[in-house]
């Protein structure tokens, strides 16, 4: 039987100060926490600090009733959360903005290196796939910023709502699999494409919910809070409490039939085929890391869930393999993807020479004149919330408002700028065509406010945000500057370790 894991998660984060663009008619009144001037956000299992920038002390962190440790910035997962607000790179600094905070882990699921080497081999493992084919790691690249390198190919491009191709309305979504029946055989002729580009999964963990709408939530009736995560194998029973968004996003899709499996697929048979399959057998040129590993566990699924989890977190023997351990062991390894070496994270804590004057100035102009920051906040680059930015017609695609009416339709998540460059090239925002085709389109649009002009738009609560900007040419050019540049951490466009990966056998 045919299965696939879709992992369109994506990812627009922050957690660190949950202030969103005061938009009333993009923002949920749920449970999401807000932190007020100088308040701290929390839900549920975990809290961290505000800004100082807006009366809270950076970086501190702490566990809230549910308990959710967090951890600093050692690409191992870190080792003290105390040590990563201390200061960049170990080192005491005294710094401009809020520095990169540490990571928020479930109580429940906590760090532990093995986990995480897992969670690794899983991201990247083509047989979770009907048809061997694709991987998480498939949609995901670190080099292309998280996102889909291919969803700028032309078998990407998917006609919009007029089922037209080459119109207004195109997607560049994410190439999945061939449809196919409960018994794998294939029902159509094209590879299926994704709805809406993949978006990033760097940095994912500070969200309360993933997805570009969001629906990587507990929203059903006896949830303890909408970021609590709900077994597949056990409904009703609630492994992680609170800050479970990326364990949801890992478990959302995974049955679904565009991405990596076939229709009538279930967790059972992913279970099985695990037991005997040979950890990333399609891979070649696998890290070193991750094959001394695979080698140490005599090349057996069920040995490296037995090293990962032991005989805790499941009623079964140690070498159960369970949708909750793969949810558990993936999430932990995102969880170490902490994008947090870029020229500005190195200028935020005292280096001068880190940006250029380009982009120290389209700091200046990002800050202020641009207005980016009332939703791209440092130092996640990120509210975490959903706003309609009047960037595409609602009746393309509702986002947020298909999953709850409290929200402006159309709206979307913020995307974390983080790394935005290297996703440049295949196409912004969750479209990855017409308005978000490139940064200079969308700094465009933003210092026009929006598609000011088209009525449906118009006829729409825009974030208040979105206002004409009156950007000069060489405002807009530092702003592309710092945007393209200062936000691009070297390990990530290298893929150097953590971002380090195999090659999959598709490329």
């Amino acid at each position: 039987m045919t299965r696939r894991i879709g992992f369109n998660w994506i990812f627009a984060v922050a957690a660190v100060v949950a202030v969103a663009c005061s938009d009333d008619s993009s923002v949920e009144p749920s449970g999401s926490a807000s932190a007020g001037e100088g308040g701290a956000s929390s839900e549920g299992g975990w809290t961290i600090a505000g800004s100082p920038d807006h009366g809270g002390k950076a970086g501190h962190a702490s566990s809230g009733e549910a308990g959710a440790p967090v951890e600093g910035g050692s690409d191992s997962g870190g080792e003290s959360g105390a040590a990563n607000a201390a200061g960049f790179g170990g080192e005491t600094a005294a710094f401009r903005h809020p520095p990169y905070p540490p990571t928020p882990y479930p109580a429940e699921n906590p760090h532990s290196t093995a986990k995480a080497l897992l969670g690794k081999i899983l991201f990247w493992e083509e047989q979770l796939s009907g048809d061997d084919t694709v991987a998480c790691g498939t949609c995901h690249r670190p080099n292309a910023g998280g996102s889909d390198p291919r969803s700028a190919t032309a078998a990407a491009f998917l006609p919009g709502p007029d089922a037209v191709l080459d119109t207004a309305d195109d997607i560049h979504g994410s190439l999945g699999v061939v449809r196919c029946d409960s018994e794998g055989l294939p029902t159509g002729l094209t590879v299926q494409v994704t709805g809406r580009k993949a978006p990033t999964y760097l940095d994912a963990m500070f969200a309360p919910r993933l997805f570009w709408d969001g629906r990587a939530e507990c929203s059903k009736a006896g949830c303890p809070t909408f970021s609590a995560f709900e077994d597949p194998d056990s409904p009703g029973t609630f492994p992680i409490r609170a800050g479970g968004a990326l364990e949801n996003q890992v478990v959302g899709p995974p049955m679904s039939a565009v991405e990596m499996t076939c229709e009538g697929a279930t967790w059972t048979a992913l279970h099985d085929e695990l037991k005997t399959a040979v950890p990333l057998a399609l891979a070649s040129d696998t890290p070193a890391e991750l094959q001394a590993f695979i080698a140490e566990h005599h090349h057996s699924y069920p040995e490296l869930f037995a090293a990962a989890f032991g005989d805790q977190q499941t009623s079964g023997p140690a070498t159960e393999i369970n949708t909750r351990r793969i949810a558990f062991a993936i999430a932990t390894h995102e969880r170490r993807l902490r994008s947090d070496q870029t020229p500005w994270d190195r200028w935020n804590a005292g280096d001068d020479q880190a940006l250029t004057p380009s982009e120290a100035r389209g700091f200046e102009v990002f800050r202020g004149k641009a207005r980016c920051e009332g939703c791209h906040r440092v130092p996640n680059f990120s509210d975490g919330d959903f706003h309609f930015i009047g960037f595409h017609k609602p009746s393309w695609d509702l986002g947020r408002k298909a999953v709850t009416e409290f929200v402006a339709a159309g709206a979307m998540r913020t995307p974390t700028l983080r790394n935005v460059g290297l996703r440049e090239a295949t196409g912004m925002l969750h479209r990855g065509a017409g308005a978000g085709a490139s940064m200079e389109e969308l700094v465009e649009l933003y210092d026009k406010g929006g598609l000011v002009d088209d009525a449906e738009v118009a006829a729409v609560p825009i974030s208040p945000s979105i206002l004409p900007l009156q950007l000069t040419q060489g405002e807009k050019n530092d702003l592309l500057a710092f945007l393209r540049n200062g936000l691009t951490d070297p390990r990530v466009k290298t893929q150097q370790p953590p971002f380090d990966r195999p090659t999959l056998s598709t490329e």
